[in-house]
């Protein structure tokens, strides 16, 4: 029982909180006479200079003009373009390595003993889980690119 109740009592103790938190959207700063800053979201009294307190960072971001922008996403287009074809080629190359593979796994167990083919099927195993992983890769990458191309 008490448990609850204290319980209960922390979760009212937030509750005020994060609504006077989220309700003092005014801040002011106040300086005194001997300079010493302080911040209230009340208007403080007897102060020797009271501003309203800015929430922004003040940062002020360059503006660009139409050309200068259609110059970036030009040249944004051409840099994912050009990594499109990359990991195309790179997606071409697994699935033409694959093949090979595949093609050699089969002569190899036509030409082989059981046990050398079972060692050799084995190591290649491993080596079609990494390509797998790696066209899986491959291929969500040019997904990722392909819709931030047609987002342009």
């Amino acid at each position: 029982m008490k448990q609850i109740i204290s319980v209960t009592l922390i979760l009212l103790a937030i509750f005020i909180v994060t609504t006077q938190v989220g309700a003092s959207s005014n801040i002011h700063k106040t300086v005194d006479n001997k300079g010493r800053v302080t911040y209230a979201n009340a208007q403080g009294k007897n102060y020797a200079k009271t501003t309203h307190a800015s929430l922004s960072s003040g940062r002020i971001y360059p503006k660009i003009d139409n050309h200068q922008q259609k110059k970036r996403d030009f040249d944004r287009r051409q840099i994912l373009e050009n990594e499109l074809a990359i990991e195309t080629e790179l997606l071409v190359g697994i699935i033409n390595s694959l093949r090979l593979i595949s093609i050699k796994m089969k002569e190899i167990q036509s030409e082989s003993s059981q046990s050398a083919s079972a060692s050799i099927n084995d190591f290649e195993n491993d080596n079609i889980n990494t390509l797998l992983n790696l066209a899986s890769v491959h291929e969500r990458n040019i997904i990722a690119l392909r819709k931030e191309l047609n987002s342009l």
